[in-house]
Parts: C-alpha cells; sequence; structure tokens
C-alpha cells in the first residue's frame, strides 16, 4: 500500500466519523417513573397483537460546530437511516396529558444546552399467554390512536421479564436521531442512543 493511500485512507475514515457522535450522552435509561404501555392493534380469542411500549429518557448535550436542527428520529435495529415503523414505534411522551404522540422532530439544536426526551420506544409482537393477555387488554385504558387503544399496564418492574423474552437485546436497537446543519446546502448526521429495559 502506498503511503499516498494510506493517507486518504486515514482522512476518509477522520471525516466519516465526523458524521455521527457528536453529543455528550448524559443519560439513556428506561424511565421507571413513566408507565409500560401497550398500543393493541388486534385481538383474538387466543392472541392479543400489540406494540409494547417502553419508556425510555435520553439526555444529551450536543458538541457541533455549529446550531443543528433534529429532522427526524426513530427506532433503528441497525442504528442507521433504516426504519421500520410497522413493527417498531417512537413516540413522544406529554407527561401532563399521559399521552403519546409523534417522534421528536424539527427541534434546534443549541451547543452545551442540555436536552431531555421522554419517549417510548414501541416493539410490535404477539401474545398468546392468556394470563398477560387478560392483563394487558384489561388494564387502564388511556388513549385512542388511529381507531386502536392504548393502555397503561404498570411500572416496567412488574413485567421486565416477560417483556424481555418478547423483545430480546438483539431486537432493542436504537433510538435514532437523523441531525441536519442549518445551511441552505445542509449536511446530515446521524446519533444513535442504545434502547434500554
Amino acid at each position: 500500500m502506498t503511503i499516498f493511500k494510506t493517507i486518504f485512507i486515514c482522512i476518509f475514515f477522520t471525516l466519516a466519523s465526523c458524521k455521527s457522535n457528536m453529543i455528550t450522552l448524559l443519560s439513556n435509561e428506561v424511565n421507571n417513573q413513566h408507565p409500560l404501555k401497550v398500543w393493541v392493534t388486534g385481538i383474538k380469542p387466543d392472541k392479543a397483537r400489540v406494540f409494547v411500549l417502553i419508556p425510555q429518557k435520553v439526555k444529551f448535550i450536543p458538541n457541533y460546530p455549529e446550531h443543528r436542527k433534529i429532522v427526524h428520529s426513530a427506532i433503528s435495529l441497525s442504528g442507521g437511516s433504516a426504519y421500520n415503523v410497522r413493527k417498531h414505534r417512537l413516540s413522544k411522551y406529554i407527561e401532563e396529558k399521559d399521552s403519546l404522540s409523534y417522534s421528536p422532530s424539527d427541534i434546534n439544536l443549541e451547543n452545551g444546552k442540555e436536552y431531555t426526551f421522554n419517549l417510548y420506544a414501541g416493539y410490535l409482537t404477539v401474545i398468546k399467554d392468556s394470563l398477560m393477555m387478560s392483563k394487558f387488554v384489561e388494564s387502564n385504558f388511556v388513549q385512542m390512536d388511529n381507531g386502536m387503544k392504548i393502555y397503561n399496564i404498570g411500572k416496567i418492574s412488574e413485567y421486565r421479564s416477560y417483556i424481555n423474552t418478547l423483545v430480546p437485546d438483539s431486537l432493542k436497537g436504537f433510538i435514532h436521531f437523523k441531525v441536519r446543519t442549518l445551511s441552505d446546502d445542509p449536511e446530515f448526521f446521524h446519533e444513535n442512543v442504545p434502547v434500554k429495559f
């Protein structure tokens, strides 16, 4: 390998690394202050098709050379910009209404300022256990979304082991933030925060 080729590769990977990880992550954790939720998309006598909604709290400080903006956020299994919204949902939590809304977007980021996001990471699954079905679909109804009911189940600590069988570590993925510069010819950056529960 020539010295010029070596230098080129080093420069390439240095520039590529600047496309992400330019935030100081202060915390990312399951939010035990907020309830575990399920969003029922279909129910039959022997099974229920639901999104299990896991409360998350993400706190970070941007360290960009200039102010930027979050233009989109979603759950990504790979940490990239590929999403499957039919199987994974990211929602913003509105605490005063105990309701879910669209995932964070169109948010200006100021360098050095601390940002906290209360979110729900949602995973589509099928519940066949009759006892769990009764708990999940007969719990506290809190919201209707697109004709489907969302329930509060209780504290995640009560269901953690069962939830981990439905959503193993390999399927938890990342909370993915797509960030852009504010220039007329924008650059796009990708920040990935692991989902935890």
